[in-house]
This record gives C-alpha cells, structure tokens and sequence, in this order.
C-alpha cells in the first residue's frame, strides 16, 4: 500500500464520516454540510452531530445540525484554519454554543504511517502477536486505551510486550471502519520510557498493514509522550477534529455532574408545590412563548389543567431537587404502549449540570417493560428543547393542532441506546 493510497483511503473515510465529498478537504474554501448517520462511518461517532470540525490543512469541513449552522458560519469565516482549532478562539466558539445548551468536548490529532518511514522497532522484552482470544482476560483498567471493553467486537488485532510472562505493554487495533483500524496503547508506568510502546506500536501498524487495512493513531496535542511514539514509528500528522457534545456529557466527563434527587409527586400535594412548579415553567417559557395573560391568570389556567390531569391515574410528576431546593420538574404518561414526555422545566442555573442524564436514569429505573414508543412536543422557538428531543433519537412527525408546536416521536428502544451509550 503506498501513502497516496493510505492518504486518499483516510479522505473518503473522513467524507463517510462528514457527509461529505473526499474532495471537500482538499478545498481552500471551508464547506458546511449538515450531518447524517451513515453505516460507513467510525462506529464510535454518535451521528449525526451537532457541531464537528474536520481540517486535512487546507480548510474545515464542519458537520452541522440546521439550527447551528449559522453559528458555525460565524465562526469559521471569523477565524483562520489553524486558530479555529486554538484558544483563545475555542472560547469564543464555546460561548456561542452556549445557548445551545452545547460545549466544545472533544480535540485531537490524527496520524497516518508513512510506509517510508514505518519499520519494525525493537525493545528489551518478548514481543508477541495476540488474536481476540488471547487478548480476552485484558479487557482491564491497565489496558483501556489498547482495549475498549463496550466494542469487544471490533479488537481485531494486539501485540503484547511480555517481562518473563507478565504483560508490561499492550497495543491493540480496533476495526473503527471497514478500511482503517485505530490504535491504542498502554504501558505499564514502571516500564515506561524503554522503547516498549514504539516496539509494540511499531509492529502493530505492520500487522495491520498485511491484513490490508490502514492503521491510524490519535492523540490529543498535549500528550507529548503520545506524539512521540506516533512520529517514533513511522506516523505523521494527517488531519485534526474538535467536536461539540452536551454540556451534561462533557460535565459528567470532568466529574462536575451534581447528585440530584429525584421522586414522584405525592399527588395529593400538588396543591402546594404548585407555585413554586409554575415559577420554573413561567421563567422558562415567558421568552419563547409568552401568552399575553397576567401571570396570575397564566397560573390558574395551567393549575386547574395540570390537576385535572394528576386525577388519572397514568400521569405522574416527577421532582427534582438540589439537596432541599426545588430545581425542575418532569410531567409524563404512559397510555397503552406509548410514554408520552409532557413538560420537562428545569431552573436555568441548572442547564448543562447533568440534571436531564439524572431524570432519564431514573425514569428508566421506575417506567415499565412494555413501552415501545416515545412522544413530546416542542414550542417551535425553543431550540434547546428539539435539539434535544433530537439527540434522545426522536423525529418531527407533525405538528399540535395550532401548529406553535413540533411534534415528535421515536422508538423506547433507542431511548435506552442513548441512555446507555453515555
């Protein structure tokens, strides 16, 4: 396999995985295109996202929902190339997806072998090539980056570094997508700087290489030992990636998510925790759907219809509290086989504090096992609520019937997907 088509097979990977042309990356002009799931794509890509940005160098291929479209507009024609991959530009992205309820997640590099460089390395310790059965008691904390325990399925290939036995240094290639395999790879702490990660690195690139598949290597641009190793073995820098996700995600990713409590409204009590519940709904909505009415009667008419409905037996509230204060609250029923989501008000201070991945985890934990569906509606002005809806796996089916409102709908099973892949 020469570089020009390790090169070409990278770009059209990179169109699968953008919805997009290989040719797009080679542009001078940066290209926008909105983004959608395609069986092609990395299997670890959420798709479609929300905002990705994708530069071989030359330009960025971002990949976009519609209602960030103008967003990232903004930001790519404000900046250069290379400084839209940099603070203090990154900040400046990061506070616009804000209102988005989003925040920039994910940077790396990518690397590809240059086959003129690539050769096996050596070190000090018994090399071995692993298959998935001989590799099967690693999937441990040691080894995390060389195995994924979530995508056993797709670890194809690992090279071990071996003391008298004991595995000291592990490399493993994963079958991201059809034509390339990622790396990954750990070395006990002990045993670092001994040549061991180039040796096992080296030799696994190889490996891949003879099964006729292309071996990539990512690291963020701050690992320098990471690097290193990569230009070490014969890799050189390919293209670069920064991806947004929710700001619930990347909280729980940086151990800021809060232990909220959460419990069903004894119903019965309505009465009192009325107000305090119509006092997050009417700061919430007073901007995206204001009614016109005195808030007075805004409370009353939505009082009365919220306690005609408790007195069926199917609709529940639930709340959810930051140790004694009040911060949100959740309204649902199921009817037959379908869990219908009614209204979800959460205090703004609490956005993106991982209150929603809470609510679900608890509503999975309480709902029945015979629910097949999912619906809800969404005020046609409030983006953060269909942005969301969307990434639960929903779709805009129609509309309610004084057409202010999307309606969606989507599968229970892919509910729990989400849930689940978190």
């Amino acid at each position: 396999m020469t570089n020009k088509e390790i090169f070409e097979i990278a770009l059209q990977q990179s169109a699968y995985d953008c919805n997009c042309n290989p040719e797009d990356f080679l542009s001078n002009e940066n290209k926008i295109v909105l983004s959608h799931k395609n069986e092609k794509a990395r299997a670890y890509m959420p798709l479609p996202l929300e905002c990705d940005f994708v530069s071989y160098g030359n330009n960025i291929v971002a990949q976009v929902s519609p209602r960030m479209k103008e967003t990232v507009e903004w930001f790519i024609g404000r900046f250069p190339v290379e400084h839209c991959f940099e603070s203090p530009n990154v900040i400046a992205l990061n506070e616009k997806l804000a209102q988005f309820g989003y925040k920039v997640c994910f940077m790396a590099e990518y690397f590809l072998p240059d086959v003129n460089e690539l050769k096996e390395l050596f070190c000090d310790y018994e090399i071995k090539v692993l298959h998935p059965k001989e590799f099967e008691q690693y999937y441990t904390a040691e080894w995390s980056n060389a195995l994924c325990k979530s995508r056993k399925h797709l670890d194809k290939l690992a090279v071990g570094a071996f003391d008298n036995g004991k595995l000291i240094g592990l490399a493993g290639c994963s079958a991201d997508c059809e034509a390339m395999y990622q790396i990954g790879v750990d070395v006990l702490p002990e045993y670092r700087r001994k040549g061991i990660a180039s040796a096992i690195t080296s030799r696994l690139a190889m490996e891949t290489l003879k099964l006729g598949k292309v071996p990539f290597y990512c690291a963020a641009w701050s690992n320098i030992r990471s690097v290193r190793n990569a230009i070490k073995c014969g890799f050189r820098p390919a293209w670069v990636e920064l991806t947004a996700r929710e700001s619930e995600f990347v909280d729980e990713i940086n151990g800021m998510n809060t232990d909220f409590c959460l419990s069903y409204l004894i119903k019965s009590e309505f009465i009192q925790y009325s107000k305090a519940l119509f006092e997050i709904l009417s700061c919430n909505m007073e901007k995206i759907a204001p009614t016109g009415n005195s808030k007075d009667e805004d409370y009353r008419c939505w009082s009365e219809a919220v306690s005609e409905g408790l007195s069926r037996d199917e609709r529940q509230i639930i709340l959810i509290k930051d140790k004694n204060e009040l911060i949100g609250f959740f309204q649902y029923y199921i009817r037959d086989n379908t869990f219908m989501m009614e209204e979800i008000q959460i205090k703004p201070d609490y956005h993106g504090k991982n209150t929603f991945r809470s609510l679900y985890g608890f509503l999975l934990a309480n709902l029945g096992k015979d629910i097949e569906f999912v619906e809800a509606y969404a005020n046609k002005k409030n983006e953060r609520s269909i942005g969301i809806l969307g990434h639960l796996g929903l779709s805009v089916i129609g509309t309610n019937k004084n057409g202010n409102s999307y309606h969606f709908k989507g599968k229970y099973s892919d509910l729990v997907g989400w849930f689940n892949s978190k």
